[in-house]
């Protein structure tokens, strides 16, 4: 029996990129689940015009990535015969192969309990551009084993028992939008580097804060590919235009910055370059603060060669 394929997406205020996403996935999914979290932008009359798509409550008033991933895996698995689960964020989208069935033969041919890792290819603003990253773990075919994630964010999206199959899909990538919206990504990002100070999960000090929310800095030219024109004509067929311009009038990532201002202080994010913008008249940096920050910035290209070395003095002198 031929698997259902199920794509599991979070969404919190995803106005912004909602039809491309459900647009695309209607295409190659058998169904759309989606944990709505609160959203106030209109993402839930979007997704009421998707038939394939399927609405269930996240009500949590903070970041609750393991509960939420959770909830999504409980309700794909409420559905009967055998699926390929798809761990797949609002603003991303199967590369056009994908939308052909044959494509999947061979991901289908895997055995029960096999984790899929796909490749990101994150498109470059304004440009015909995009770097890759890591395979990571995006498809799981399911055996009905439990999900173990507890990172606060940035966790695994669906299970990767230990021992179990691995497949490296190369037939097809996940095209990631995150910085197509450049003025969506800086304040989302802003927030991201405030909620990890105290929640880390990857990043450890306000050095690999840093270093790690502004990543695409460090893609200069040699390390980008040039999109596939393929990609954007198939997409253009399915009425989707990749490479457009996207806006977000709803930057609620602002709002939850402050909230975390209010409850511990402007200064206890005072190691964090984040005092641009919207928040310039906040900003609690001595010189010292200032000169760090600028060090970054200006070697974030680099971050490749030898400046984790004085990353680390800097660590070790300044306590950062």
């Amino acid at each position: 029996m031929i698997p259902k394929l199920i794509c599991l997406t979070p969404v919190k205020n995803e106005a912004w990129i909602l039809d491309t996403f459900l647009k695309s996935a209607s295409i190659w999914a058998d169904y759309i689940i989606i944990a709505d979290q609160n959203s106030t932008d209109g993402s839930r009359e979007i997704i009421s015009h998707y038939p394939k798509a399927i609405v269930i409550e996240n009500n949590s008033s903070i970041p609750n990535e393991p509960e939420r991933q959770q909830m999504l895996l409980n309700a794909a698995r409420n559905i009967p015969g055998p699926k390929i689960l798809m761990a797949i964020d609002a603003d991303e989208i199967l590369s056009p192969e994908a939308l052909t069935p044959d494509t999947w033969k061979t991901i289908f041919s895997q055995p029960v309990g096999t984790i899929l890792k796909f490749q990101w290819a994150t498109l470059f603003p304004n440009s015909n551009n995009f770097w890759t990253g890591y395979h990571l773990p995006y498809g799981y075919i399911d055996d009905g084993i439990q999900h173990t994630n507890t990172n606060f964010f940035h966790g695994t999206r669906l299970p990767t028992p230990e021992g179990h199959p691995i497949y490296d899909v190369t037939e097809f990538k996940v095209i990631h939008f995150q910085y197509m919206n450049p003025e969506r990504n800086v304040r989302r990002q802003r927030w991201y580097q405030c909620l990890e100070l105290d929640n880390p999960s990857i990043a450890k000090d306000a050095i690999e804060i840093y270093r790690k929310y502004h990543y695409e800095q460090m893609h200069t030219a040699d390390r980008l590919s040039v999109i596939p024109q393929k990609w954007i004509e198939q997409y253009n067929e399915k009425g989707i235009d990749i490479l457009k311009t996207y806006f977000e009038d709803n930057y609620w990532y602002d709002d939850e910055v402050k909230t975390l201002f209010d409850k511990y202080g402007i200064k206890h994010f005072k190691k964090l370059d984040i005092w641009r913008d919207e928040f310039k008249d906040k900003d609690p940096r001595d010189i010292i603060d200032k000169a760090v920050h600028l060090w970054l910035r200006k070697t974030q290209p680099h971050y490749f060669t030898k400046v984790r070395k004085i990353d680390n003095i800097i660590r070790r002198i300044l306590n950062y």
